[in-house]
């Protein structure tokens, strides 16, 4: 009776250690990073625009004369017309001239290139965030039947255990 006793606390105490040191999967740790990167980008850019100037047209010179017996002259040049005849007054003769300009319009229009400059500035922000998740490792199929081995082979045993101490107390 003595060994029973004996043998019942070792097994209990057996069965209590393996417990607690039993088999349990194993939890992995899955993380992202946080990653924060900022850039400033600055660009130049150069645009050339035609600008209208008012630009001033300097007018050709131009010199034309005549010598004529007759007492009435004309001369023309491309801005002005002149007409001159001689005029008797009171018997004295005298010169008479009229100069006319022409109707028209001298337009001469030019334009300027004129650089524009611009400064354009991009601001980026790139920012990555941690997160962590932990799961259970799914264990592999062998490793599956190791721990239903272990499993059933304590019900045994505790069983066996059940049925020699049901014995022994009857008797």
């Amino acid at each position: 009776m003595r060994f029973l006793k004996i043998a019942a606390v070792l097994m209990v105490l057996y069965l209590i250690l393996s417990l607690l040191v039993s088999c349990k999967t194993v939890k992995k740790s899955i993380s992202e990073k946080e990653n924060t990167s900022e850039s400033v980008r600055i660009e130049y850019r150069e645009k050339i625009v035609k600008v209208p100037v008012t630009v001033f047209v300097e007018v050709p010179v131009e010199n034309v004369s005549t010598v004529t017996k007759d007492s009435t002259s004309h001369l023309e040049t491309s801005f002005a017309v002149s007409d001159a005849s001689m005029v008797w007054i009171d018997g004295v003769p005298f010169l008479r001239h009229d100069l006319k300009n022409k109707a028209q319009k001298i337009e001469k229009t030019d334009t300027a290139n004129v650089v524009e400059k611009e400064k354009v500035v991009w601001k980026t922000r790139r920012v990555t965030y941690t997160k962590t998740e932990i799961r259970e490792k799914v264990l592999p199929l062998w490793q599956k039947v190791l721990m239903w081995s272990g499993t059933l082979f304590y019900i045994l045993i505790i069983g066996l255990f059940l049925v020699i101490l049901i014995r022994k107390l009857r008797r």
